[in-house]
């Protein structure tokens, strides 16, 4: 794995949004679209090694750092991060593109792939949060639930409350099922808070997690690669076990040892991963 120390920070505006990115190499783009509480700083390990076959592209989605965009966050939603997306790539000249996310990053990437296919050249996922689709089954809407009402809930609450740290910490505690938010380093606490507006913007959302219709997901023909943690909490377990059975056909990887975070937590895996499968695709016609 490579990391990038240094990089110069682009900027657009589009279509009123305002939008920070990073690319290296040259090549098919390769766009990277980090979680909930990352930036393009997220994906900085990885953008040497993406970027020596590739035109690697990451990004920070709307709210997130170092972006200033107006607050309109009633009902924000990854629906709305993809119209962002699709105006980036019209923007930086981007016709074609292998997307790669990560929780909320992934269910953008999804968002846009079934409106806009022509323009997704694969897709690799990691544990989108497709929190509607589990609600069908008992059991499902039973963990659906506790995660509402055990981390979700009392989240949104600590947020109006002014507690912007006690409210990340709840959703990083629980996403991850430990106390691990107050073992990160200052450094990486000061990071997550410069990205609380767009948890805020999610937290205070109508509908922060879109049911996109499964018959749309069926029908994607682009190659997919599913990743989830070995140790990631049911609902995402759940939900990456659904999309695997919409998706028929798509790669499932689980990286051993790992939970929500797996990117992080086995980088050299992931990184392995995603570029052997985008590797294998250029054998592939998408149509």
């Amino acid at each position: 794995m490579s990391i990038v120390e240094e990089w110069q920070v682009m900027r657009v505006r589009v279509d009123g949004v305002e939008l920070h990115y990073i690319e290296a190499g040259a090549g098919e783009p390769i766009v990277l679209l980090h979680g909930g509480m990352g930036d393009y700083r997220s994906w900085r390990a990885f953008m040497g090694s993406f970027g020596a076959s590739h035109r690697a592209i990451s990004y920070s989605r709307r709210y997130h750092f170092p972006n200033r965009n107006a607050w309109n966050a009633v009902d924000h939603s990854a629906c709305a991060e993809a119209d962002d997306l699709e105006a980036l790539l019209r923007e930086i000249g981007v016709a074609h593109a292998h997307l790669v996310g990560t929780s909320y990053g992934a269910l953008t990437a999804l968002a846009f792939a079934i409106t806009r296919p022509q323009v997704v050249c694969s897709l690799v996922l990691v544990e989108p949060p497709l929190h509607p689709w589990i609600r069908s089954s008992a059991r499902g809407a039973a963990v659906h639930d506790a995660f509402v009402s055990a981390i979700w809930a009392p989240a949104r609450a600590t947020f109006e409350q002014g507690d912007v740290r006690g409210a990340l910490r709840i959703l990083i505690d629980g996403f991850e099922l430990q106390p691990r938010f107050d073992r990160l380093p200052e450094t990486g606490i000061a990071q997550i808070m410069e990205n609380a507006q767009a948890m805020a913007a999610l937290l205070s959302s109508v509908d922060p997690f879109p049911n996109l219709p499964q018959r749309d997901v069926r029908a994607l023909r682009m190659p997919r690669l599913i990743i989830r943690g070995e140790c990631t909490s049911e609902i995402h377990r759940l939900v990456c076990d659904e999309l695997n059975t919409v998706m028929a056909d798509a790669r499932y990887l689980v990286l051993g040892g790992t939970g929500h975070a797996c990117v992080q937590q086995d980088p050299s895996a992931f990184e392995t991963a995603a570029l052997d499968f985008i590797r294998s695709t250029a054998r592939i016609s998408v149509t």
